[in-house]
């Protein structure tokens, strides 16, 4: 855990540094191998977050990510977003959801 931690810590604290990260904003927080978390993407939409996953291991931690990533960022909510086909061909049993708190508004 505290490894996940350092590293999502990291990825949104070189965002701050850059000024991307801040409600009303949209970044990649998390860009996978770029941020030591391969298989991992997070990008930010104003106060909401979106996840997906692109290896199994990962997924299998989703939970305590988002927990992660909202005591780190404190959005409104955190979604799931699939890949369609990606999840099948690596093993991944996943599908479009809200993880934490509200869904983001359809667009």
């Amino acid at each position: 855990m505290r490894l996940l931690r350092d590293r999502l810590a990291s990825a949104i604290r070189l965002r701050d540094v850059l000024g991307l990260n801040a409600p009303g904003r949209a970044c990649r927080l998390v860009a996978s191998e770029g941020d030591g978390l391969s298989g991992l993407t997070v990008d930010r939409f104003d106060r909401f977050l979106v996840v997906q996953f692109t290896a199994l291991g990962l997924a299998q931690k989703r939970d305590l990510l988002a927990d992660l990533l909202a005591e780190l960022v404190e959005p409104a909510g955190i979604f799931l977003r699939t890949e369609r086909g990606i999840g099948q061909l690596k093993g991944l049993s996943l599908q479009d959801e809200p993880l934490r708190g509200e869904a983001p508004p359809a667009s």
